[in-house]
């Protein structure tokens, strides 16, 4: 097995692996033993949501700051701070173009797992949700 596929599973399996602990603790929360199919199926479909939606836009955070979405923000923030406290002052203020141009290489990668992970997450919750309104 290569190094490259055995890390992407390593990955893929741990972010997995939360994902399904989350589940199993809400749903182990809510008594899935007790209820009946169609609150079985109610949980099941919450519990897939729960870690999706906060997968998935995590994500999303990650693929929008890798597009250089917050570069404004955070030359803004530090160019604020620089301007407030005094002993920030000494080193002279680098252009927002050069803020830019040292961030391009300073990218995260390889965080596209955690969007998919979460993609699938709610492709099981919507399942479930489709099979508890056919039950109800």
């Amino acid at each position: 097995m290569s190094k490259n596929l055995k890390a992407n599973l390593i990955k893929y399996g741990l972010t997995t692996a939360i994902s399904l602990f989350v589940t199993y603790s809400y749903i182990s929360n809510k008594g899935f033993h007790m209820g009946t199919l169609a609150d079985k199926y109610k949980y099941i479909s919450d519990g897939f949501a729960i870690p999706g939606l906060l997968l998935t836009c995590s994500g999303l955070l990650l693929i929008i700051s890798n597009e250089g979405a917050f570069d404004g923000i955070s030359w803004g923030l530090r160019f604020a701070i620089k301007t407030l406290i005094p002993f920030g002052r000494h080193k002279k203020q680098e252009s927002y173009g050069d803020f830019v141009e040292k961030r391009r290489g300073q990218k995260v990668k390889g965080f596209g797992f955690v969007f998919v992970v979460g993609a699938i997450d709610i492709v099981i919750c919507i399942i479930f949700m489709i099979l508890f309104n056919k039950v109800v």
